[in-house]
């Protein structure tokens, strides 16, 4: 117990100083005490889902953190003490159902045991190398909307103070790893289009391979996003023009694809996933389910788009729930509700924002539609729509004109008599 605490404190020490001590963390018009309350944010966070799936039982049955440290601990023992790998026997390493697409659990406990290589064998110290790599993503994330001339404030608040990213980032889970590779493939992309290194280049074909290795459909949607806007931005092409003839291109391409083998169908495919998790959920007697099974038409699919939107908005709903992380998820879904309503009501374009909106927006929505069409599961779903909630925080503030907010805001008797515009 003693050197897993020490471990812990090395790695911390360490990790701090750099904030306050690297040029890496210099940002213009933010001190570094600020990165290092954000940091200090997401280790009560850390505390918080550690406590919580760990001393209380009915968050602690079928944790996946816990499957996912168990499991990389033992690839890890094995490949150390040259035994027979039996891997069969690994939690995660072979699903009960199979896709076209590779097993990215696989994947997330190989990353997950060459961490705990760092660590010692201290729950502790790799929780929190964990923690330290989603905030490296965020941070990384952060400084990337700033190169797109993005609102610094909602950035900041996007990245380091939305409560469901800085959560779910918090343990041994895949939203670890998206984050961190997510944040680095967009920093080292947005870098290379603007000082064209050839590290940047090649930092971003690295972190976009592991993205695609991590959440292959998160990587298939972005990687050809950036291209063209990286395209747009260098022959100052009309962003609807680029996205459209994208979005054009690509559905052809994936219907095309579908037609010549419909194994790689993806209609098919995202419908094989939500059965078997339908299946998997009724199974573990989880009564929250969203989605019933289906056979995966065209038309069935676009008759459900609304209620994907409807889950991934309200789902969970603010006062229908005596578990307090369920009220915490629906009192932010109410906020970003909210946040919706005034960017509609108080709609400016932003000065000097390029096609980065195209960009985030389509990607989002992409995603969105992914995870909604295959989560049924409210639980899941608040835990996979959360890497996307940054993009959505700082693009919704982004709209939002705030002179005629604060105007709206004076002719309301009750707000005037105690603030001053």
């Amino acid at each position: 117990m003693i050197l897993s605490i020490v471990v812990a404190i090395f790695w911390l020490t360490l990790f701090v100083l750099w904030i306050w001590k690297g040029s890496f963390f210099k940002v213009q018009g933010f001190k570094k005490s600020l990165f290092l309350a954000a940091f200090g944010l997401k280790l009560i966070m850390a505390i918080s889902f550690y406590i919580i799936y760990n001393y209380y039982p009915k968050y602690n049955r079928q944790s996946d953190s816990g499957t996912f440290y168990t499991a990389s601990k033992q690839l890890k023992e094995m490949v150390l003490k040259q035994s027979d790998l039996d891997l069969d026997q690994i939690p995660y390493w072979n699903l009960p159902y199979t896709y076209v697409t590779p097993n990215d659990t696989r994947q997330t406990v190989i990353y997950f045991a060459v961490l705990q290589l760092f660590t010692l064998n201290s729950k502790i110290a790799t929780v929190l190398l964990v923690n330290i790599l989603a905030f490296l993503g965020l941070f990384v994330l952060f400084k990337t909307f700033l190169i797109l001339k993005l609102k610094p404030v909602p950035a900041f608040l996007g990245c380091f103070c939305v409560p469901s990213t800085l959560f779910w980032s918090s343990g041994l889970l895949k939203e670890v790893w998206l984050i961190f590779f997510l944040g680095f493939t967009l920093w080292n992309f947005v870098l290379f289009l603007e000082k064209h290194r050839l590290k940047n280049l090649t930092g971003f074909m690295i972190f976009a391979l592991f993205l695609l290795t991590i959440k292959i459909y998160i990587g298939m949607i972005l990687i050809p996003l950036l291209i063209v806007f990286g395209i747009t931005e260098k022959f100052k092409i009309k962003p609807a023009v680029g996205y459209g003839t994208l979005l054009l291109v690509g559905f052809l391409g994936l219907f095309l694809i579908g037609h010549l083998n419909p194994e790689y169908n993806l209609l098919q495919v995202l419908t094989q996933k939500r059965n078997a998790f339908i299946r998997m959920v009724e199974a573990q007697e989880h009564y929250d389910i969203l989605l019933s099974s289906t056979s995966g038409s065209f038309m069935g699919f676009f008759k459900q788009t609304p209620l994907i939107f409807f889950n991934l908005l309200f789902k969970p709903f603010i006062f229908n729930t005596d578990k307090f992380l369920i009220f915490l998820a629906g009192f932010e879904n109410f906020c970003f509700v909210v946040g919706i309503i005034g960017m509609l009501c108080f709609y400016k374009m932003p000065q000097n924002f390029k096609s980065a909106p195209w960009l985030f927006w389509i990607f989002i929505l992409s995603v969105f539609v992914i995870i909604g069409y295959t989560t049924p599961n409210m639980g899941a779903l608040m835990r996979y729509k959360s890497p996307m909630l940054p993009f959505l925080t700082v693009l919704i503030a982004s709209y939002w004109d705030i002179s005629r907010f604060k105007i709206f805001l004076s002719r309301l008797p009750s707000v005037s008599r105690f603030f001053k515009f």
